[in-house]
C-alpha cells in the first residue's frame, strides 16, 4: 500500500536525491588572484562594469597534490554568459562555453591559467543586472556517488513519466530503496553543513552560518557501490517484468542562430 499519491512521491524522491547528492563534494579549494579587465577582483564582487564584453583572469590554479585528476573538477560561475579559456601549463589550450547549464569542468592537467570573456547576459540575452565573481573553486568529488545519483535520478525521471503506469511506483520503490541502503552519515554537526536547495529555503540570517562540509566517513562511502550493484540488479529485473514497447529514435542535434535576439558581434562570440 503507498501512502502518497505518485506525483508526491517523485517530489520525495528527488528531495532524498538532493540530500544524497550535496555530499558529492568531498574537498574544495578557492581560486584566487582574479582581475576584472586588469583590475583586481574578489570572489563575491559585482562587476565593476556590465556594458559590452569583459574579461576575467587567473593567472594560476593548482590542484592539490592529494587529489587524482579523474577525481577534480573546476567549478565556476562569473556572473554572465562567457567564453572559457583554460591555458594548461604544458601550453595546451582549451575553449568551453561557460553559462548557467555549464559551470563544472573535468580537468586535463593539475594547473594552469584561466581566461574568461564573458557578458552580463543570460543564455536568452537578457540581462543580469547583479553581475558579480559568484564561484571559483577546485573540487574533489566522489565519483561512486556522482554515478550512484545519476542513476536514480534518470529512474526518478522516468517513474515521473510513467504516472498511471505500474511501472512508476515500483520504480520509485526500487530508487527509495537503493537510498535507504547507504550508510549515510545522520550526526548533526555533519548533515548541516551540507546544504541542500531544499534546506536553503528555510535560513532566516541575511548571511547563514556554516560549518565547514566534513568528507563522507569510510563506512558511508563503501555502501555506495554495493547500494548501486543492488539498484542495477533490481532495474534489470524491471527490465524483464516490462519488456519493451515500440521503438524510439535518438537524433543528435545542435545549432547557433547566427541572427537572433543579439547583434552580429554576439554571433561571431557565440560561434567561438
Amino acid at each position: 500500500m503507498r501512502l502518497l499519491p505518485h506525483a508526491q512521491g517523485v517530489v520525495r524522491a528527488k528531495r532524498r536525491r538532493d540530500e544524497i547528492a550535496v555530499w558529492r563534494i568531498r574537498e574544495s579549494t578557492p581560486i584566487a588572484g582574479w582581475s576584472f579587465d586588469g583590475a583586481p577582483i574578489h570572489v563575491g564582487d559585482p562587476w565593476p562594469r556590465r556594458d559590452g564584453v569583459r574579461i576575467l583572469r587567473a593567472e594560476r590554479f593548482t590542484a592539490p597534490a592529494g587529489w587524482p585528476l579523474a577525481e577534480t573538477r573546476l567549478s565556476l560561475d562569473v556572473g554572465g554568459e562567457s567564453l572559457l579559456v583554460i591555458t594548461y601549463d604544458s601550453g595546451r589550450r582549451l575553449t568551453l562555453g561557460l553559462d548557467v547549464n555549464h559551470t563544472e569542468f573535468p580537468l586535463d592537467e593539475p594547473g594552469g591559467a584561466l581566461e574568461v570573456e564573458a557578458v552580463s547576459k543570460g543564455p536568452f540575452g537578457t540581462p543580469i543586472r547583479d553581475a558579480r565573481l559568484v564561484r571559483a573553486e577546485l573540487m574533489r568529488i566522489e565519483p561512486a556517488l556522482d554515478d550512484f545519483v545519476r542513476t536514480v535520478t534518470l529512474a526518478i525521471d522516468l517513474a515521473a513519466e510513467l504516472d498511471g503506469h505500474d511501472l512508476g511506483p515500483e520504480l520509485l520503490d526500487v530508487v527509495d530503496e537503493a537510498m535507504s541502503r547507504l550508510r549515510w552519515p545522520t550526526r548533526s554537526a555533519e548533515v548541516v553543513a551540507r546544504e541542500s536547495r531544499y534546506s536553503r529555503g528555510y535560513d532566516r540570517e541575511a548571511e547563514p552560518r556554516r560549518a565547514t562540509p566534513a568528507p563522507l566517513n569510510d563506512d558511508a562511502r563503501a555502501s555506495i557501490p554495493k547500494a548501486a550493484a543492488w539498484l542495477a540488479a533490481e532495474l534489470r529485473a524491471l527490465q524483464v517484468r516490462y519488456p519493451p514497447q515500440g521503438a524510439v529514435a535518438l537524433v543528435g542535434h545542435a545549432h547557433i542562430d547566427t541572427a537572433w535576439l543579439w547583434p552580429i558581434e554576439e554571433t561571431y562570440r557565440k560561434v567561438r
